[in-house]
């Protein structure tokens, strides 16, 4: 059986460095391709994800994620992906694109 139209054939892992309180915003995934987005909030405080053109603010966000949490975007997803750290002084964020 041939699950490529299900599975991506390679993963791309990255580490997005935040280090300070209201962080600018940052291109975490510049053109996701629609297989998928897993994102980890490795920091010490908040970070506002959005999907899509728009940047991301504190009222302006697809996700709100705490130290700790984990989101995969939309399966069929496609687009750039952004993040703005809020109260958070060290960590980063890890990201792994499914290809």
């Amino acid at each position: 059986m041939d699950n490529s139209a299900f599975y991506g054939s390679d993963a791309k892992v990255s580490t997005i460095a935040f280090g300070t309180i209201n962080d600018t915003a940052t291109v975490i995934v510049e053109e996701n391709m629609g297989h998928g987005t897993a994102i980890y909030n490795n920091t010490d405080g908040e970070l506002y994800i959005i999907l899509g053109s728009q940047t991301p603010t504190v009222s302006l966000f697809t996700v709100k994620m705490e130290s700790g949490d984990y989101y995969e975007t939309p399966y069929n997803y496609i687009g750039k992906i952004s993040g703005i750290g809020a109260s958070m002084t060290s960590g980063s964020v890890l990201t792994t694109e499914i290809k």
